[in-house]
């Protein structure tokens, strides 16, 4: 068919559209002195959606005829909305609207139902027409999401997978995704299963005395704090420990500058040189010094180095005995524990350790 001819044919198939629906109507309008089938506002709409068309403005009759459906679902209106639908590339709406028209035909000439269906096979080659059933009578439908009215049996859509559900109270729901390809017509039916019934309690246990057994408390096994705690308290004392160490190093080499110094002038500490009493105080005084923050970090450094590893022992242990299964429930879990350290500086320097648990 060449362009000119289809375009009076589509011109043709308007005017005889128009032409059924006044004709459908005029008896009703001549009875009750009003368009019982198109609102007047619907009617104007659809005037001014027709000359659009009629212009080759497919993109305005469009607009135009949508709403005037909205006013409005007429078979007049859904025929040109959905022509116009197609020459716009709206293929899914033009379906739905097509199919709307042919869906209530029955008074119309073969020749223009036969036009109309042309159109529909045109426009659905690019949509899927799926007929939705459930499993069980009057249950609610929805694809993707979208409810279907209970006179809703069909649903177009576009190429690709779609989700289908129904739901009835009582009775249960059901769930089903199917790919569809266009131009594909198909059915699918829901199966609805009933939801489960809830999981009954079972009745108290009666102890010995008539009255309800206390729970037994799950022993969850030993815990890991003490070993972190432990663990913690030992870095903490290896980093004071190397600490102390470094700060002997100055003492130190101020009394190795004395020492030198007097050894120098030819002089001694033990005994002391005449002259040389201040100096050898002096010298005195920084090698205690050294000898306290050596003492103090040398005791600081191994006690750290003793909890950081007994603590990793203890998370270690205690880890490996909570993922055990058959630990005993008479086993007494342990707390965590305080743990307090005091410097102790003198003539025996070091660290004092103390803690308790509860």
């Amino acid at each position: 068919m060449t362009p000119h001819r289809s375009t009076f044919r589509i011109r043709s198939l308007a005017c005889a559209l128009l032409v059924v629906g006044g004709a459908s109507v005029a008896p009703r309008a001549q009875a009750q002195g009003t368009d019982a089938a198109l609102t007047d506002e619907a009617r104007k709409l659809y005037d001014e959606g027709k000359k659009a068309r009629d212009k080759g403005d497919h993109p305005a009759c469009v607009a135009k005829l949508r709403a005037a459906w909205a006013l409005k679902k007429h078979r007049q209106v859904a025929g040109l909305l959905g022509e116009c639908e197609l020459r716009t590339g709206a293929m899914l709406e033009a379906t739905e609207h097509l199919s709307y028209f042919l869906d209530n035909a029955d008074e119309v000439p073969e020749a223009i139902r036969a036009e109309v269906r042309k159109l529909y096979h045109e426009a659905r080659v690019e949509v899927a027409v799926v007929t939705v059933k459930a499993s069980v009578e009057g249950a609610d439908r929805r694809v993707d999401g979208r409810p279907l009215g209970p006179d809703e049996k069909r649903a177009f859509l576009t190429p690709g997978e779609h989700v289908f559900s129904a739901s009835k109270a009582g009775a249960g729901a059901g769930e089903k995704r199917v790919f569809v390809s266009g131009g594909q017509e198909r059915e699918v039916v829901i199966d609805l299963v009933a939801d489960a019934a809830p999981p009954v309690a079972p009745p108290p246990v009666v102890g010995d005395a008539g009255g309800s057994r206390p729970p037994v408390e799950k022993d969850e096994g030993p815990s890991i704090v003490p070993g972190l705690v432990m663990a913690g308290v030992g870095v903490v004392g290896v980093g004071v420990g190397i600490g102390l160490l470094l700060g002997a190093a100055g003492p130190g080499a101020d009394a190795e500058e004395i020492a030198a110094s007097i050894e120098a002038d030819g002089a001694n500490c033990e005994p002391v040189t005449a002259g040389f009493e201040r100096t050898c105080e002096n010298f005195q005084k920084a090698a205690d010094e050294e000898d306290l923050f050596t003492a103090a970090g040398a005791v600081s450094l191994i006690a750290g180095g003793l909890l950081l590893g007994g603590g990793v022992g203890w998370t270690i242990w205690a880890s490996s005995e909570q993922g055990s299964s058959d630990a005993s429930i008479a086993r007494r879990r342990v707390a965590s524990p305080h743990v307090t350290i005091t410097p102790v500086l003198g003539a025996s320097p070091g660290l004092r350790l103390g803690g308790a648990f509860f």
